[in-house]
């Protein structure tokens, strides 16, 4: 036995001591050549250029200073709600009412809606801290700006060209229930948004929407063009006493 594992041993180191411990070090590579420098690109889009013709239309000169710059763009109108608030939420607290329940955000049992004259909400509406006559304010953060509107909720939706935009209005005036419509401008295609306000006495948040952002190079902090897109992009009205 001591035999036969001395002999193992042996072949063992043999075959080891010829093995190399480190493999041959590889070949260097060689370096690609210079990529050629690639066709200028086109020229981009202004921002107020609703219709990308490359020329300064008459109705892109939103605020009617009679030029064309950063205070004529469009801020996104992308809607803050939650989707399902926007379209069930409605539907969702009549059910539980009828249920005699009334989950935190809907209207409770003691609610009644408020009334009031239905107000253009013009630039002249805000004050120095951007609060108006209603509900209806503008809130700041950071570098960001946005309509708010307190205890409300958007009860119902629906797209209005810009021709028809004033069926918003006439739509809240018409509805007991409603206490602030808005449409807001789809860019560049020429219809927007209409929205119908309820409100509700359990909202823990007002509801919000971005309309400014803080542009240094124009002067203009983010309250300030949200006030510019009031009367072109968009149109607010909202219940004063």
């Amino acid at each position: 036995m001591n035999l036969i594992k001395t002999v193992t041993l042996l072949v063992l180191s043999l075959v080891l001591a010829g093995c190399p411990l480190d493999g041959d070090d590889g070949s260097s590579g060689t370096a690609g050549p210079t990529g050629a420098q690639g066709p200028t690109g086109e020229a981009g889009i202004n921002c107020w250029d609703i219709n990308e013709n490359g020329l300064d239309d008459p109705d892109e000169d939103t605020n009617k200073d009679g030029e064309w710059g950063v205070g004529d763009c469009r801020m996104s109108n992308a809607g803050e709600q939650h989707p399902d608030a926007q379209y069930n939420f409605q539907h969702f607290c009549e059910a539980f009412a009828n249920l005699g329940q009334y989950p935190q955000g809907c209207p409770s049992n003691a609610h009644v809606t408020p009334t009031g004259t239905l107000t253009a909400m013009i630039p002249g509406q805000f004050d120095g801290s951007y609060n108006t006559c209603s509900d209806l304010s503008i809130s700041v953060d950071g570098d960001f700006a946005y309509w708010s509107l307190d205890n409300g909720f958007i009860a119902s939706s629906q797209v209005l060209q810009i021709s028809d935009r004033d069926l918003c209005r006439s739509t809240c005036e018409s509805d007991p229930d409603c206490v602030a419509s808005e449409w807001h401008l789809r860019a560049g295609v020429g219809s927007g948004d209409c929205q119908i306000y309820y409100h509700s006495d359990s909202l823990s948040q007002p509801y919000q929407r971005e309309c400014g952002i803080n542009i240094p190079s124009a002067g203009l902090t983010a309250a300030e063009v949200c006030l510019l897109a009031l009367g072109s992009d968009t149109v607010w009205h909202a219940q004063c006493p």
